[in-house]
Parts: structure tokens; sequence; C-alpha cells
């Protein structure tokens, strides 16, 4: 025949008492499981849509996905100002309207840099991006100039000034 003895169950029950360490670790466990569903919702949210806080020539483009994006920036990006472009010759300068330039707003390309803000480099440059994109918007709107018209602007200068106009080599970047 076995015994039993109800002197052993008793030693378990007060091995088994909680302590504050047991409580500090459910907590720090919860944290750590609530910050990881939110960075997950984070990325499932922004899997095919830009980063939220990003903006195109001023235009808020966070939260949507490229095709909306440049929908909206077609919509209201007409007429899109331009900083002044000048011209100096020694103490003398020519501004450079708008009219001569002809400048093309290239909105894919723009929608594209934005869109990718937050997903090239390291785990640590791509999370640090996208966590600062909310406060401070990225803007990435990029105009391009037509070189024969630039140049031709830049020729009538030169014939202004009596030299005749050089090509400048354009860095690639």
């Amino acid at each position: 025949m076995y015994t039993t003895t109800t002197q052993a169950s008793a030693r378990n029950r007060a091995q088994l008492r909680p302590n504050p360490l047991d409580f500090a670790a459910i907590f720090a466990g919860l944290l750590l499981l609530a910050l990881l569903t939110v960075v997950v919702t984070w990325q499932f949210w922004h899997v095919d849509r830009i980063f939220t806080g990003a903006t195109i020539g001023g235009v808020p483009v966070g939260g949507l996905t490229r095709g909306e994006a440049v929908a909206k920036l077609s919509a209201e990006l007409q007429g899109y100002p331009l900083a002044p472009v000048s011209v100096y010759a020694g103490e003398r300068q020519w501004p450079l309207t708008m009219s001569m330039l002809q400048p093309d707003f290239d909105v894919a390309d723009a929608v594209n840099r934005s869109f990718l803000l937050g997903r090239d480099g390291s785990i640590a440059t791509r999370l640090g991006q996208q966590l600062s994109s909310p406060c401070a918007a990225a803007d990435h709107a990029a105009a391009h100039l037509d070189d024969a018209e630039l140049r031709y602007a830049v020729s009538q200068i030169a014939a202004d000034v009596r030299r005749p106009g050089r090509p400048r080599s354009r860095s690639t970047g």
C-alpha cells in the first residue's frame, strides 16, 4: 500500500508563491509584445504605401499608395513654383524666368523616391527613417529643366556679357 502525505503539497505551494519580480517580468513581456505588435502593424499597413509624414511639393502623400499619390499630385501640382534661378557674372545678375527654362516636374520619380524612404539601407537606418518621417516630413519634389532651353538662355546672357557661352559639366547624382 501507498501512503500520501499532505506536507509535500504544502511545501510545493510555498515555492510557487508570486513575488514582485514575477510581476515585473510579466509586465516587461507584455510591453515587449505590445511594442512588437505596433511595429508589425506599422510595417504591414505601409507594405504598399508611402510612409506617413512624407510630402511632395508641399502636398502630403503619406499613407497613400503610389498610384493614389501620382493621381493626387497630378491634380494639385499644376504650376508648381520653383525657386528663382539667376546667372551671375561679376557684379551683374540675370534672372532666368520659368518660361525661359520650361521646367518639367517628374511626378512618378518623386513618388518613387518618397516610397523608398525607410526601405533602403540597414534595419537601423530604415527604422530611423520611418520613425523620423512623421516628425520631419521629407519633401521629394524635383523639377527637371530642358537642357536646350537652359543653354539658349545662358548663350543669350553670354552674348550680353560679350563672352561666348561654354558648356558646364554636369555632375550625376
